[in-house]
């Protein structure tokens, strides 16, 4: 099963926050396997968020397709409860 979201965004940081609160507030079986975001933020630029989860592994990947500055964030780790 797989959640796409596409919406215009101003700060991806707030963006990863959200997702990080959302997930951490539900436990580990009511997580999705994998979570797409797809959005665009300021001065246009686009960007993606990748959430997937094994068991209580988690691996959250965010990319931002500035103009000659790509970027890409990465954080994973286990899901223990309701924390991330």
């Amino acid at each position: 099963m797989s959640t796409s979201i596409f919406f215009r965004q101003g700060h991806s940081q707030a963006l990863c926050l959200a997702l990080l609160i959302t997930t951490t507030a539900l436990p580990a079986a009511e997580l999705p396997r994998v979570a797409e975001l797809q959005y665009v933020g300021p001065f246009g630029v686009p960007a993606s968020m990748h959430f997937s989860r094994k068991s209580n592994d988690y691996k959250v990947v965010v990319r931002l397709n500035a103009p000659f500055y790509p970027m890409r964030f990465e954080s994973s780790g286990t899901i223990n409860g309701d924390t991330l």
